[in-house]
């Protein structure tokens, strides 16, 4: 079952705050403690959404730009399942 960045940044929080709790001795005032947590949580949300996806892979740029001219990029978009209309 896949997950969202979405829903891994509910650990993101508190994780910044427990991670920039060790860093008071290097920020003195409470504008660096902000700093420090919002970098700390936005680290984790980076890691947590490219961990997070496996549905992507990893492409040179120069692999990239001839399979644009080539046209032999294929773009997959997931199968997403109708619904019938609802009757009131």
């Amino acid at each position: 079952m896949g997950q969202s960045g979405q829903a891994v940044s509910i650990i993101g929080g508190p994780l910044a705050a427990v991670m920039s709790t060790p860093l008071r001795l290097v920020t003195t005032n409470v504008y660096g403690m902000v700093a420090t947590a919002v970098g700390v949580y936005c680290a984790s949300r980076y890691a947590a959404d490219i961990g997070m996806r496996r549905d992507v892979m990893k492409v040179c740029a120069e692999d990239l730009t001839t399979r644009l001219t080539t046209g032999l990029l294929q773009v997959v978009e997931p199968s997403l399942a109708v619904l019938p209309p609802t009757v009131s």
